[in-house]
């Protein structure tokens, strides 16, 4: 018996750092939303850090735009210095909505500035695969495993083997009941999904 793939969701982190609180476990039942674990992440100290330098330069570009387009409508300067002060507001501009991104990508919150990260469920089910524990070390996606697996079990997968010679008389939709050790006077009905 296992969960199926389809309901079955890997939660990763985009942010590396530290595991410093663990708030969830192997077994257990978790909302959508619901809180994870928190990573102490210099990913995201860095983020934040990029973010008020792309603030600062937006304000100073800004001002440099505003008292270029004063010297201009005063004819105390030419077109081309307004227009290459226009453009290096726009690229600060850019470099700001960059860094809020990178922010909200590895899960900061840009109205809160921690290092803190919060791994939330991003679905209800049962945590059936734990990776991490108190103080483990966390990657950024790079062929490191899932911190956590989440199942819906409400449907799962029963993988059996069937006999060569009665593989004939199987066909996909056809029902089964399954009868487990585990509760002999019971049987469990499903279909045939997959041969």
């Amino acid at each position: 018996v296992t969960p199926d793939v389809t309901r079955s969701v890997p939660v990763l982190s985009l942010a590396g750092g530290r595991a410093i609180e663990i708030k969830a476990k192997l077994g257990d039942i978790v909302t959508k939303g619901q809180v994870l674990l928190v990573i102490s992440s210099p990913d995201v100290s860095q983020a934040f850090s990029d973010f008020q330098k792309a603030q600062a330069d937006e304000a100073l570009t800004k001002q440099q735009m505003a008292r270029a387009q004063d010297l201009f409508d005063k004819g105390a300067t030419a077109r081309q210095d307004l227009e290459t002060a226009e453009n290096a507001e726009r690229k600060a501009e850019v470099d700001l909505r960059t860094a809020q991104q990178h922010i909200a990508v590895l899960g900061g919150d840009l109205n809160n500035p921690s290092p803190l990260v919060s791994i939330r469920a991003p679905i209800s089910g049962s945590i059936v695969e734990q990776n991490v524990t108190g103080g483990t070390g966390v990657r950024s996606m790079d062929n490191s495993p899932n911190l956590f697996t989440i199942a819906d079990l409400s449907k799962v997968w029963v993988l059996c083997d069937v006999f060569e010679n009665d593989l004939p008389r199987v066909h996909l939709g056809d029902s089964a009941d399954v009868r487990l050790n585990a509760f002999p006077d019971r049987a469990v009905s499903g279909r045939v999904g997959n041969i």
